[in-house]
């Protein structure tokens, strides 16, 4: 049997039509050997040249299907590649992992397809990640954490020998049908980076096929630099959000070269392990960015993250004022960048101040936000369109924000080069363009765009639901939506104001429902309309 050889013995056999599944013979289970109809030799001939020499390419692109064939020997694998392709550019993987014991073997058994080899930089793991990553062929070097993830990835770049290197993280798969598209590229003597589709799952009950589909996937894939030539110019920088953007620009403005997407999907399964607490998680990054800010306070992408930092935290002054500090002097240096080198993205600032202008109630400011960050991208981001969308129905242009939400909603599902944040393709965009219908009228379609939204969307879209079945004359079905939200005897204005709205419908006024709406400060869901329902129900009751 194969995986009883020694290496050159297991190439020899690799390369052996009688050892391939569709070779022209195969053994049965009793050991006979049957024959088979046709014959698919491991090398098709279009890849062996006159003199019986093995095409780069062609054979490279064989490498996963051979792989597959192979038995699990890590060793062997590593060996194979030196010996029957001994000019084939090669790939390094690179990981850092810290007690990462239970997903390293999946990672790098993922990888190993491609893999010419394996380097796992631990940072100071107490489970058994070193053994098991050895185990898996990997070599392991061991590096002090600093609170610094680019010197962690720049660890293993420098350690790696292959031409290409692919970076993952240990709670990182590629797809099986990765491999062919990164042995392709690797072959490029031109490509100093690529970009790859990275895919969040939701839960650990789905394969990493059905993930990159979009079952069970958390949010839009976004793509992410993870092929990069072994070059000593190109390497990480940022100890938190690191990016090799800059190093990249380096090797392109001295030799040139080319920057691409591959189809080749990657599947994360960090959020479904995640053990850590949100909260913990949270002022570790600040802490972390703060730090990394003050060493770089040009960066606005630092800026972008810390300020969504502090909104998330509750700060949203400091959110705004770091934001709107950064914008300006970063879109200048956005500028100056030549169109051929890799700009790092205006979205993620531009989108976070808009966000922290809505929020202080400036709609036209954060259009101008909004649309200044756009004209400087030709990604036409979720996060700006949703914003500018929230922007245009604060200002009363309705027909504008119905346009932009649904631009939302036609952007699900692709991927793009900075993250979209959770809800503006899907349930975010359905609920406010729901709002949207509603105020022009059109309460069925409301009806239709709240449909089976959950989360933290169920509380809003039970109160649009029951204002658009009010709008319907649908009284008595207006309760039965607001009577769950009553029985649990929540004390909310709009609550109160609907339910009265419901009662009058019915011919059942409660008077003691309008005092609760007029006395209630102005906030909620239906701020911008509270006057007018309060008004409908006074008159009603008069």
């Amino acid at each position: 049997m194969c995986h009883a050889l020694t290496p050159q013995a297991l190439t020899r056999c690799a390369l052996r039509s009688d050892c391939h599944p569709k070779s022209g013979v195969h053994r049965s289970g009793g050991g006979s050997r049957v024959p088979k109809p046709s014959v698919t030799p491991l090398w098709p001939t279009s890849q062996v040249g006159s003199q019986g020499s093995l095409d780069q390419v062609g054979v490279a692109r064989q490498l996963p299907r051979l792989h597959a064939l192979l038995p699990a020997r890590p060793a062997l694998w590593r060996f194979l590649p030196r010996l029957i392709l001994p000019g084939v550019r090669r790939i390094s993987v690179c990981v850092i992992a810290q007690d990462e014991a239970g997903s390293i073997g999946a990672c790098l058994e993922s990888a190993s397809c491609v893999a010419f080899e394996a380097i796992v930089v631990d940072t100071g793991s107490a489970d058994h990640t070193r053994r098991r990553a050895a185990a898996h062929g990997a070599r392991v070097v061991d590096h002090e954490w600093r609170n610094d993830l680019a010197a962690a990835r720049n660890a293993g770049l420098e350690r790696a020998t292959g031409t290409h290197v692919l970076i993952l993280d240990a709670d990182e798969v590629l797809t099986p049908s990765a491999g062919e598209a990164l042995a392709s590229a690797a072959l490029d003597e031109h490509l100093v980076l690529a970009f790859l589709p990275v895919h969040d799952a939701s839960s650990l009950d789905h394969t990493a096929t059905e993930v990159a589909r979009g079952t069970g996937r958390r949010w839009d894939p976004v793509w992410s630099p993870r092929l990069l030539v072994n070059d000593p110019r190109v390497r990480f920088r940022r100890r938190i959000h690191e990016s090799v953007v800059e190093g990249a620009n380096l090797r392109l403005t001295a030799d040139g070269g080319r920057i691409d997407k591959l189809d080749a999907p990657i599947v994360g399964y960090g959020d479904a392990l995640e053990v850590e607490s949100p909260h913990r998680r949270a002022r570790r990054d600040t802490a972390l960015l703060e730090r990394a800010l003050a060493e770089d306070p040009e960066d606005g992408e630092l800026a972008a993250h810390l300020a969504r930092a502090y909104l998330a935290s509750g700060m949203p002054d400091e959110a705004h004022e770091i934001a709107e500090h950064a914008l300006g002097p970063w879109l200048a240096a956005l500028d100056e960048i030549p169109e051929h080198l890799l700009r790092p993205s205006p979205i993620p600032l531009g989108a976070i101040l808009a966000l922290c202008q809505l929020q202080r109630g400036d709609h036209g400011a954060a259009l101008e936000t909004v649309r200044e960050a756009a004209r400087r991208t030709n990604d036409p981001h979720p996060d700006l369109t949703f914003l500018e969308g929230v922007a245009l129905e604060r200002a009363g242009e309705l027909t504008g924000a119905e346009r932009c939400l649904r631009d939302c909603l036609a952007l699900g599902g692709r991927a793009h080069l900075v993250p979209a944040s959770p809800g503006v393709t899907d349930r975010a965009a359905r609920l406010r363009l729901a709002n949207v219908l509603l105020t022009k009228g059109r309460a069925e379609e409301a009806l239709h765009m709240v449909d089976e939204l959950d989360g933290v969307y169920a509380l809003p879209a039970l109160y649009v639901r029951a204002e658009a079945q009010l709008a319907l004359g649908r009284a008595a079905d207006a309760i039965c939506t607001l009577r769950p939200l009553l029985d649990s005897q929540r004390d909310e204005t709009d609550l109160y104001a609907l339910a009265s709205r419901a009662l009058e419908g019915v011919g059942r006024p409660d008077e003691r429902l309008m005092e609760l709406v007029g006395a209630a400060p102005p906030e909620g869901w239906l701020e911008r309309r509270r006057k007018e329902l309060v008004g409908q129900g006074q008159r009603l009751d008069a």
